[in-house]
């Protein structure tokens, strides 16, 4: 009871305003945004369904037990398309939406990387208990987000990314701070997305450049995360592995081409860069 006391008594409207938006959030439009990812990856798997069933059969392959597929396919196809649209209509479209959105998000990360001290490398070995008790979903779904705007073209266009960029950077190698690989993941996706040939928003054009975060330790980050994660406990742990790792290595092209990486280059982490093995300090 004293501790409930003192819970009460140290919260105040600003507090509850500011959980209950990230509940609200997680609840709707970040529900809203996996249902649509998981339409979508159901309509790309009937569309190569059909197309694998139409190729049979205009290879003479045709049988009444076929065509009922294909029938069936072409509806199902048809359904989640609308469903699709629907979803695409209500999120994607409302760019001022999604950026008042990433907004709280950004207030989140920042929130969250307080908790630690704030943006420094390297990250304190003993971490606080407040930022223990952060949900996990409170990550997950800014990272979710901010993955979704990044492949939507203007979206998150004027939109300040450097706090996103530092908070991944500082994160997606720590195994201390943030333990689920498909957060890591995720946030292996968005820098991704973020590489200059790969995405025409202005706001990342010169991200990766002249930022002193990345030149001290994307690259460190970046070959730890990628010698550390592993999936486990899923039949796709093999695919998951290979994927992040690749994603990660065209990560690390992209970075070698970027002009202010040409002065680091004789780095101990860019010696596997030049075909010989790494030298990690």
């Amino acid at each position: 009871m004293a501790v409930e006391r003192q819970i009460k008594r140290i919260s105040h409207f600003i507090c509850e305003c500011f959980f209950m938006t990230a509940r609200v959030l997680n609840l709707g439009v970040m529900k809203a945004v996996a249902d649509l990812k998981h339409i979508s990856r159901e309509l790309a798997r009937c569309e190569d369904d059909l197309e694998a069933n139409n190729a049979i059969r205009d290879q003479g392959g045709s049988s009444p037990q076929l065509e009922q597929d294909i029938t069936c396919l072409e509806k199902i196809v048809a359904a989640l398309s609308q469903e699709q649209f629907c979803y695409e209509s209500q999120i994607l479209r409302d760019s001022a939406f999604l950026q008042r959105a990433l907004s709280f998000y950004r207030l989140m990360i920042l929130w969250s990387v307080g908790l630690v001290g704030g943006f420094k490398m390297p990250s304190p070995s003993e971490w606080p208990m407040e930022f223990s008790c952060i949900p996990e979903h409170f990550l997950d779904d800014a990272t979710d987000l901010l993955a979704l705007t990044s492949r939507i073209p203007k979206a998150p266009e004027g939109f300040p990314l450097d706090d996103f960029l530092n908070f991944n950077i500082m994160f997606m190698a720590s195994s201390s701070y943030i333990k689920n690989p498909y957060l890591k993941a995720k946030m292996v996706e968005v820098l991704k997305s973020w590489m200059l040939q790969r995405s025409s928003l202005k706001s990342t054009a010169s991200l990766f450049e002249g930022h002193q975060l990345c030149l001290d330790y994307l690259v460190k980050n970046l070959l730890k995360l990628c010698v550390d994660i592993e999936f486990n406990g899923s039949h796709t742990q093999f695919f998951d592995t290979f994927n992040i790792r690749h994603k990660i290595a065209e990560l690390l092209e992209y970075l070698w081409d970027v002009p202010w990486r040409q002065m680091a280059k004789d780095s101990p982490w860019c010696s596997c860069f030049r075909g010989e093995p790494c030298r990690p300090q």
